[in-house]
């Protein structure tokens, strides 16, 4: 009982420092260490929760006060990023992915993001260039991969690539 108590708690900090909403593991990212308190872990934790039940404006609540005491850690930023998103304002939420990318570079899902942003701005380039950081710290993201295709095969012509 302990064990799986502990894990869950490592679990938390990991996406509080490297940042998703999904479950850990599935992100890979290279995130500082910043001692992580019970509070916090089940602050973020309850976010998390209410992002999975599309709680938007309540996850939104939820992160705010996170980031302005830790701005050091990404995963929050780039959840309330996703809030914004899910909230239809895509200015705040690209602020947000960017303040995700500077508490943590090897943020892949805050570069994805922001390919996606940059993409649907019709600045293509730059979005080649978030799909290309991605993956220049995880060859093996899959989503990074798929949106980069999709760029490529409709909007920079170039289906080879």
């Amino acid at each position: 009982m302990f064990k799986h108590y502990a894990e869950g708690l490592i679990a938390i900090s990991m996406l509080l420092q490297a940042g998703c909403s999904s479950m850990p593991g599935e992100r890979q990212s290279t995130p500082q260490q910043y001692a992580i308190t019970a509070t916090l872990q089940s602050e973020y934790l309850e976010a998390v929760t209410l992002m999975q039940s599309q709680q938007w404006l309540t996850a939104q609540q939820q992160l705010l006060p996170i980031t302005t005491a830790h701005p050091e850690l990404s995963g929050p930023w780039l959840n309330l990023g996703i809030t914004y998103l899910q909230l239809g304002d895509s200015g705040a939420a690209e602020a947000a992915f960017n303040r995700a990318l500077e508490a943590n570079p090897g943020n892949i899902e805050a570069c994805n993001q922001l390919g996606i942003l940059a993409r649907r701005a019709g600045r293509l380039e730059e979005a080649r260039r978030y799909y290309e950081a991605a993956l220049l710290h995880n060859p093996d993201y899959p989503d990074a991969h798929w949106n980069l295709g999709i760029l490529h095969d409709r909007y920079l012509p170039n289906p080879q690539l």
